[in-house]
């Protein structure tokens, strides 16, 4: 990199940095504001878009330096209140200063006078996450929990499977008491938006979100006496699904209903009883599958097939009950790769 001093223009010029002359249709200009001592304290934070606050972070920081108060992004509604869009954990490290007389530089949105409390979520929900993916590193989740708020078509069927599904991750998701925890929410999101994304029409989505629902039953039965699935509901801690061993339940229903025989898919669920996990939990089952795109395959091989090729020899299993080359030679020629071992 050059030590010379430039200038904005000479940077652009000598980069041939194409030019784009105007601005984007339809927005309009933050307003610059300083906010002081009890302002800062009475900005309110709609969880609804919002990550949540850190903690740790915040007290890493130490004492307050003004240096690091760059201006947080801000919507003023109608009422005349406040939100933080950006810069939530900035607001938080000042208010615990406990300082009157450090300015807190904003940036304010000012919504319309007319506009309804729930477009006004829209629209900052539609800033942050824009701000939030251009500027720095944002979440699965966090990008699917504020697409939800304006309309995302993708980010609204997540939050309906997690809801048929009664599934929750971080407070998004199904608000039952005994809604599940997923654990490893990215494997989860590219299960319901690539492997099975809303249908063209009701009745396919439905067939989609069954068929999920139907993996989520073999987890629940397979795992019956996992510690993580069966833990109570306190503190940090409850009852919780890892996202990739899902995805490869679900793989294992599809194998079951698609690709077996009578026969086979009885002895399957027989082998698929809890007690026949041994001293195995899901905790070490998501770790040895990994968490990339073939970790539903491996699933299906290392924790269901291989094992039951096993289970069948002990059993002395034999003629209709075997699954072996001739039920993954005809796995592969009606379904493609779709259940090949990827070792």
């Amino acid at each position: 990199m050059s030590n010379k001093v430039r200038t904005i223009a000479e940077i652009v010029n000598d980069k041939k940095i194409p030019m784009i002359k105007g601005t984007v249709c339809n927005t309009r200009q933050l307003v610059s504001r300083i906010l002081k001592g009890k302002e800062v304290a009475n900005l309110f934070v709609d969880g609804i878009y919002q990550r949540m606050v850190d903690p740790g972070r915040i007290k890493k920081y130490g004492l307050l330096n003004p240096q690091w108060l760059t201006a947080a992004i801000i919507a003023q509604r109608p009422d005349g209140s406040l939100y933080i869009i950006d810069g939530q954990n900035k607001a938080c490290l000042y208010f615990r200063s406990e300082e009157q007389s450090t300015e807190f530089h904003c940036l304010v949105f000012v919504h319309d006078k007319e506009t309804s409390v729930g477009n006004c979520r829209k629209i900052e929900a539609e800033i942050y996450k824009n701000i939030n993916e251009n500027l720095k590193s944002l979440s699965t989740l966090q990008k699917i929990r504020s697409g939800v708020v304006f309309g995302d078509p993708e980010s609204c069927w997540v939050e309906m499977v997690m809801n048929q599904m009664n599934l929750t991750s971080q407070g998004f998701g199904s608000q039952k008491k005994d809604a599940l925890e997923v654990l490893g929410f990215n494997q989860f999101y590219i299960m319901v938006t690539k492997y099975f994304p809303r249908g063209t029409n009701e009745l396919i989505s439905m067939k989609r979100i069954d068929r999920m629902l139907s993996g989520l039953e073999i987890y629940k039965k397979m795992w019956a006496f996992d510690p993580i699935l069966t833990q109570n509901s306190t503190g940090k801690n409850k009852p919780s699904v890892y996202g990739n061993v899902l995805r490869g339940c679900v793989l294992t229903h599809e194998y079951s209903e698609d690709v077996l025989g009578i026969a086979q898919s009885v002895k399957l669920d027989e082998f698929l009883q809890p007690e026949n996990r041994g001293n195995n939990t899901t905790k070490q089952m998501s770790k040895m599958i990994g968490a990339d795109g073939f970790s539903a395959k491996n699933y299906l091989h290392k924790a269901v097939l291989d094992q039951y090729t096993t289970y069948a020899n002990i059993h002395g299993y034999k003629g209709p009950a075997l699954i072996g080359k001739e039920t993954h030679k005809k796995a592969l020629d009606q379904f493609g790769q779709k259940f090949t071992n990827p070792q």
